[in-house]
């Protein structure tokens, strides 16, 4: 009986094997439990960790430059699109936010700026911003896009920026040199009138034309001047107005105020700028009136040249120009007697004449006297001596 009890305490072999099957099945159940929760767990840190950065979807790009002339950065918003469905046209809507994210937004509600129109695929301006020169992380910027039923938003903002963008003062500009009218006179050369200048302008004004303005207050005549040289210096002797020579022999064939007559010979006339010759001009550049000389006239008249027709050789031989002769009174062949109260002098000449035939009278008279005084003498010796006297 004893044996049967051991016996029967004795568990059957199947059913230790289901309790040993039992066990590990908790077993495995339990493990199983653990690793899902620290699957779980893992995962949960993971999106913790992923979330903030798939948040920011990268493609809303902004780009700062420094402007120098106001000390603030110009920063511009771009908007790169991929992956759009086919060629549609896509309408973004855009804002600027804080310093602080918000989130990626899932529509356009509170959108201000846009819409922004494009097409497929492309960067898209969105605008622009300005931001203080001492800025350092730029506010947050957010966008919505869609094509017809598929939308997609995007955020990004400028940042890293160094915040010491100031203003540059602009440098002075040189002053640009004004046009010096250095000279301006008149000028005989071979009998012609030439007016000699020297001038200095700036480069600027090199560029054009400069011309020389003569005036005598009323008339003025222009003379273009040559162009200057690399240093902007002018020095020439150009014609005077009314002048002219011949262009192969360089002889003088004009004159101002002279014209010529169908016989070849010159006279004067009152054009052809002849009110050039006739006082002191003043002369000034047209490109500055404030370069100017008062004291411009005709050349004058000199042995060497002559700058009036028929009168200068044009060799450098020429003679001064006939002073008029005027014609002489008729002289009367009787002296005129002075009036009492006059000067002594004839009307026709010199007083003088009138002395010199008086003074011939009295001559001729003492003459007489004294001749007829010896022969007085001599008839009386010879009566007193007996000596005749011959006749006269």
């Amino acid at each position: 009986m004893s044996i049967n009890r051991a016996f029967a305490a004795q568990p059957a072999p199947g059913a230790d094997r289901a309790r040993r099957r039992a066990r590990s099945s908790r077993s495995l159940s339990r493990i199983a439990a653990a690793v899902v929760s620290a699957a779980l767990g893992l995962g949960v840190a993971l999106v913790g960790v992923a979330a903030p950065a798939a948040a920011h979807t990268g493609n809303l790009h902004a780009d700062a430059v420094c402007n120098p002339a106001t000390g603030e950065y110009d920063v511009t918003y771009t908007l790169t699109l991929e992956a759009v469905p086919g060629e549609k046209q896509g309408t973004t809507m855009w804002r600027i936010g804080t310093t602080e994210f918000e989130s990626t937004p899932r529509s356009n509600a509170g959108m201000d700026r846009g819409p922004v129109i494009s097409t497929g695929n492309q960067t898209v301006e969105l605008g622009t911003q300005k931001l203080p020169g001492t800025t350092k992380t730029g506010p947050w910027v957010y966008a919505f896009t869609s094509w017809g039923s598929t939308t997609k938003g995007s955020d990004g903002r400028v940042q890293n920026l160094p915040g010491d963008c100031v203003a540059t003062p602009s440098p002075s500009p040189t002053p640009t040199p004004a046009p010096v009218l250095e000279v301006a006179t008149g000028l005989c050369e071979a009998d012609v009138p030439r007016i000699h200048v020297r001038a200095t302008v700036p480069s600027t004004t090199a560029e054009s034309k400069v011309s020389l303005v003569i005036t005598d207050g009323t008339d003025e005549a222009s003379i273009e001047l040559p162009a200057p040289d690399a240093n902007g210096l002018i020095d020439a002797t150009p014609l005077w107005p009314g002048a002219s020579v011949d262009d192969e022999t360089g002889e003088p064939t004009g004159w101002p105020g002279w014209k010529q007559r169908a016989d070849g010979t010159w006279e004067q006339t009152d054009e052809n700028f002849a009110w050039t010759r006739d006082a002191a001009l003043q002369a000034y550049l047209d490109v500055s009136r404030e370069a100017l000389v008062d004291d411009l006239v005709y050349p004058a008249f000199t042995l060497e040249c002559s700058a009036n027709p028929g009168i200068g050789g044009g060799d450098g031989g020429a003679v001064a120009p006939p002073t008029p002769t005027p014609t002489p009174a008729a002289v009367s062949p009787v002296a005129a007697v002075p009036s009492a109260g006059g000067s002594g002098l004839a009307e026709t000449g010199f007083a003088g004449g009138t002395i010199a035939i008086v003074a011939g009278v009295i001559v001729v008279v003492g003459a007489a006297v004294v001749v007829i005084a010896a022969v007085r003498r001599k008839r009386t010796v010879a009566a007193t001596t007996g000596e005749s006297t011959p006749t006269e």
